[in-house]
């Protein structure tokens, strides 16, 4: 698959590309989720949005006050990106959690209750992204040639047309995104959508 060279036949053969990087995301989720149940680990995997989440039936939560239970089925997520790097993360996860609840000795943490992860998810600037975004794009896509070339440019964009220092808000986007129009303003929508 090759492009004509065009800014849409690019962005086709870049949305190509990752709709065949997803689908190869897909096949692997449901390949680890088969192999944890034939190994009998009382663990799954399910995607929701870009996070991997962790399923399983675990002691009841601090405070969880369900009546006359002692387990419930809770969906965690720890910070695990949807990509294959994260799926390994998830398994040894899962792996890890299958030895605890065997053993009957889970035991509720900060990990798991979301206490830091919390914290950690305070409004970065517009800048404190773009430091992180190279790592958040390959995350995501194929190291390829196309990809090396297109990466740039979104920075470019980032750089050109939205304030460093500002609080990386959807109203913040929104209000520049709003003040543009025609290709520019598709050219924005298109950035954003990869970089937030």
């Amino acid at each position: 698959n090759t492009t004509d060279g065009s800014y849409r036949g690019t962005m086709a053969k870049i949305k190509a590309t990752e709709l065949q990087y997803q689908a190869v995301f897909e096949q692997k989720l449901v390949e680890a989720n088969t192999n944890l149940k034939r190994e009998r680990i009382r663990v799954s995997i399910k995607q929701t949005g870009n996070s991997l989440q962790l399923r399983a039936t675990l002691p009841l939560k601090p405070g969880d006050g369900s009546l006359g239970k002692t387990k419930k089925q809770y969906d965690l997520s720890l910070g695990i990106p949807a990509n294959l790097e994260g799926l390994k993360t998830a398994i040894e996860e899962s792996y890890e959690w299958g030895k605890l609840i065997a053993r009957h000795t889970f035991e509720w943490n900060e990990k798991y209750l979301g206490i830091n992860s919390r914290e950690n998810q305070e409004i970065k600037t517009i800048g404190e992204l773009l430091d992180k975004f190279e790592e958040k794009y390959y995350q995501t896509r194929q190291k390829t040639i196309t990809s090396q070339n297109t990466f740039p440019n979104y920075i470019s964009v980032i750089k050109r047309n939205f304030p460093l220092t500002h609080l990386a808000t959807k109203e913040n986007f929104e209000e520049i995104i709003n003040s543009v129009q025609g290709n520019k303003k598709n050219e924005l929508i298109a950035v954003t959508s990869v970089f937030i």
